[in-house]
Parts: structure tokens; sequence; C-alpha cells
């Protein structure tokens, strides 16, 4: 039982870092059937549906841009969540330099899951990304699981060849698209996943941590992810339904209103207080979750950071088996390609059916 609770704890401590977001493969598997066999998923007794006709996605997209343009970020970080009576506590920093295709980053969380140390750093030197989470002392490879991407692959294998044809004096792509990059990692990720998966109202102005204005939005899952989702995870059919509990309900995310860097991003279950019917759309901004899913905090930055280059290195331990994921997050990444071409094509795609 120890073992699959960590096995569903690993699959949310890696919403932080953008994974899970996505629901895809072994991630969506965990967070779906984790437990055992013979257990019934929970779901929410009755969960309130989203607004329909609200768009904050362009709003998230222009934080996207401007997180993708900032040339040095620093800035502290910590997570709070609850699963399946466990409560995950965890803080560290996050770290980005360059842009596009040179993005470095760096995002290291210790912390403890009740009364289990844990260790979780993502780090990427525009070559390699490496995930490396730890369980129990540090010595303990058998509580270690590393893997890694190779980016240079993933840029080769998803380039456009049309962007190689361009003739002198014809626009080029732009280095700095966020499209390109996001999906190789750190907070670009994070934004592009919450963009790919939930459909946003329109944001609020709000004041965090008493002397921080944000933009505060919450978002719901697009019909069409949801029910893919739900489908991958049993038969590979898509199917309309409501998240498992321990699956996000909606997400509530808040940007710095000076700057639009993300502040906070917390998942609320479908057994939340506030992911129940009757629950006002004002509560669910004015409220903070007293057991989120998982709440993402990112506190003071810093766009002016100077970084040794060696904090983006990794080198994997010795005695520790990792594995290479780059086919993996190749295929993911084509397949959300495509879903956005055919929603372009569909603009009526993924939006909410009352």
């Amino acid at each position: 039982m120890k073992t699959t609770l960590r096995k569903l704890t690993n699959a949310v401590l890696l919403v932080a870092l953008g994974f899970a977001v996505y629901y895809a493969g072994p991630v969506a598997h965990e967070m779906l059937t984790a437990g055992k066999a013979d257990d019934p998923l929970p779901t929410a007794p009755a969960l309130a549906d989203g607004p329909a006709g609200a768009e904050g996605n362009a709003y998230l997209k222009q934080a996207l841009t401007a997180l993708e343009r900032q040339t040095s970020i620093a800035a502290k970080a910590s997570q709070t969540g609850f699963i399946e009576g466990r409560t995950i506590e965890s803080t560290g920093g996050y770290l980005q330099q360059g842009q596009g295709q040179g993005r470095r980053f760096s995002l290291r969380l210790v912390g403890r899951v009740t009364d289990e140390p844990v260790r979780l750093w993502q780090v990427s030197n525009g070559k390699w990304l490496w995930t490396d989470l730890a369980w129990g002392e540090a010595n303990d490879v058998q509580l270690r699981h590393v893997w890694r991407v190779d980016l240079r692959r993933l840029r080769k294998e998803l380039a456009d060849p049309q962007t190689e044809q361009v003739k002198p004096g014809e626009a080029a792509v732009d280095s700095l698209d966020p499209n390109l990059w996001a999906g190789l990692g750190g907070l670009p990720m994070l934004l592009k996943s919450l963009d790919a998966n939930f459909r946003f109202e329109l944001p609020r102005k709000m004041v965090l941590w008493k002397n921080v204005p944000v933009y505060a939005m919450v978002g719901y899952w697009k019909e069409d992810r949801l029910a893919e989702l739900l489908g991958d995870a049993a038969s590979g059919t898509p199917t309309p339904g409501t998240p498992p509990a321990r699956m996000p309900h909606h997400v509530l995310i808040a940007l710095g209103a000076s700057d639009l860097f993300p502040r906070r991003i917390e998942y609320r279950g479908g057994t939340d207080r506030l992911s129940a019917a009757g629950v006002s759309p004002d509560q669910r901004y004015l409220y903070t979750s007293d057991q989120p899913l998982l709440r993402l905090d990112l506190k003071e930055p810093n766009f002016q950071a100077d970084f040794d280059p060696e904090v983006f290195e990794y080198a994997a331990p010795h005695g520790v088996d990792w594995m290479d994921r780059t086919s993996e997050r190749l295929a993911m990444l084509r397949h959300r390609r495509e879903v956005a071409v055919a929603q372009a094509s569909n603009p009526t795609s993924g939006a909410r059916s009352r």
C-alpha cells in the first residue's frame, strides 16, 4: 500500500513540473488507477460546472510569451498538497536563464510527504532535460528515480521543414515563439500545459499575500481533453465523464499584475469544498483551498539574476539506473500539436457544452 501511495504522490509531485498537467501516458494512469485493483475510484458527490462563454486563455498565452522572453529568472518555490490522506510539503527555488532553444532552467524542491523525506530536481542545460526524484535517505538508490529527455532530438524531429526554406528577405519563424519551446520543460511548459487542458475564465484583479497585485483566473477542463484522458486511462477511446476526486476538478492561477509571472497555481480535487455544486464563482477566487491537490507558490521573482552555468548541469548518480523518455515525450508533443491544429481548424473544439 505504501508503494502505491508513493506512486500516486509521485504523479502529484510532477504536476508542478508540467508532466501531470498534460495527463498523458503512465502519469495519467497512476492518477486514475492508483490504489487496489478492486477499489472503486472515488468521485466528487456533485461538481459545479464552469461558466460558459468565458475565455481567459488569451491572458495565459500572454503570460507564456512574457515568461519566454525573460533572459533571467530566480524565484523562491514552495509546494503544499494533500493526496490519499498524506500531506506534501516542500520548498526550494526555480532558476531560468536564456531564451528559446537556448533556455536553461532548474527547479529544486526538498521536503516531506507525511513522514517520508522527498527531493525533486528537474534541470535542463538546453541539451538534456533531467528529472531526479528521490525518496527516503539520500543513499538509498532503490528509492531514486531518474530519467532524461534529449532536447536536441526533440527540436530536430519537431522542426517544421518549411522554416528551413525561408528565402532571403522573407520573415523567418520567431526563435522566441513560446509555442516552439514551451513543451521542453520548466515554467513555460507548465503554462503551456494549463492552456492546452483547461478553459479559463476572464481574469479578476486581486491581491495575494496582502501586498502582491495579481490577475487571478479559474480554469475548468476542456471537455475534449477530459474525455480523451478518461478514455486513454481505460480503453483508449474518448469517454465523456467527471474526473475522479484524485484529479483536479479545476485550477486557479494567479499572475503578477505587473509582469504576468505565475505567483500561484492551485489544483483543487473533486472532493474539495471549493469544487462542490452550489459554490459561487466569487468563493473560488476569494478562498484558498484548505486541502488542495497541489499548490505551487512562486515568490520574490528576480529578473536580473546572474547564475553560474554549472547550476544547470547534471550528472547521473553512480549506481542509479535511469531511463530515457525522449520517445515518450516526442509522441506526446506530436499529439498535442495535432490537437492544436485540429482545434485551429475547428474553433468550437474544446468548448463547454451546457
